[in-house]
């Protein structure tokens, strides 16, 4: 109550300025993003984008796209895609393409799809270059070529665009056996878990699970599961919580244990859950056991 309270003050001390297109956006994204009020958005973008401001009418078809809840929602949506990316406007190309890509408010047609992604790929709008690559490497182009697919990535990728990185290191890691297409493959997942990119992490996590299977030496196979871990990898998370808790080659540390255990059990790991409620029930101490007793201060792993 007291920060609806603020922001109402807010408003009263700092109205927003309807002249002013890039105020009226603002506060329109504003209370998209912090209040989730679509309808009051609207209201105030529908006459800037009626004036013929391509951002506006950008984000109106986004609000109109969300709301499916209205009649032909997708429809109007389309359409103030259209007037935006008839002013060139690479957002709107983008959005236009998308409609057209999964059939909204029209029939699916890749190949005009593919004109609207090109348009706004030309202006460097990475998202638009992936989609379009995509489209080629999913077939749906015919002129296209995979060169056109990979450069369009490479585009992306000097954007740091991260699931540009992910198409282009699965390209390599399926589509060719070069070892040097291999160890890019391995670069760009290492860039892009280095950016956060949970499919590159889990992706790398997975290799290292795998590596670690093969790998005779026990500690060279402890190193790659923790490095697994590391990346979030549930699988390796709940190996090692079950190697430092029965001592299979290594000193035995409960509280080791418990915090690998822990963190896939947050992942959802049901396994690892039922072992954590276990060790809870199997400590005898007489003082009250809570999770955090039993673990404290676990260290976060990725």
């Amino acid at each position: 109550m007291k920060n609806r309270i603020l922001k109402f003050v807010d408003h009263l001390l700092h109205p927003v300025d309807l002249s002013a297109p890039d105020q009226v956006i603002k506060e329109a994204t504003r209370l998209l993003e912090q209040d989730g009020n679509f309808y009051q958005a609207l209201e105030l973008l529908k006459p800037v984008a009626l004036a013929g401001n391509p951002l506006a009418q950008t984000i109106t078809g986004g609000i109109f796209r969300e709301l499916k809840t209205l009649p032909n929602h997708n429809a109007e949506a389309l359409r103030w895609f259209e007037q935006a990316a008839a002013l060139g406007f690479p957002l709107g190309e983008l959005n236009l393409g998308i409609m057209h890509m999964d059939g909204l408010g029209c029939a699916k047609n890749p190949e005009l799809a593919a004109h609207w992604f090109r348009l706004a790929a030309q202006k460097g709008h990475p998202l638009a270059q992936y989609e379009l690559a995509n489209l080629i490497i999913g077939g749906a182009l015919e002129q296209a070529t995979l060169e056109e697919a990979i450069y369009l990535l490479e585009l992306a990728i000097q954007q740091s665009f991260t699931p540009a990185m992910n198409e282009l290191a699965k390209l390599y890691e399926h589509k060719t056996a070069s070892e040097a297409h291999q160890k890019k493959a391995l670069e760009l997942r290492q860039t892009a878990a280095a950016l956060g990119d949970l499919a590159s992490r889990l992706c790398l996590g997975e290799r290292l699970y795998v590596q670690s299977e093969d790998t005779p030496n026990q500690n060279d196979y402890i190193k790659l599961l923790e490095e697994s871990a590391n990346y979030g990898y549930v699988p390796a998370l709940f190996r090692l919580g079950t190697i430092y808790h029965s001592g299979l080659g290594v000193t035995p540390d409960r509280q080791k244990a418990a915090s690998y255990w822990l963190i896939a059990a947050e992942q959802g790991h049901e396994e690892s859950r039922m072992h954590l409620k276990e060790m809870q029930h199997s400590d005898q101490s007489p003082e009250p056991r809570t999770m955090e007793n039993v673990i404290p201060h676990v260290p976060r792993i990725g």
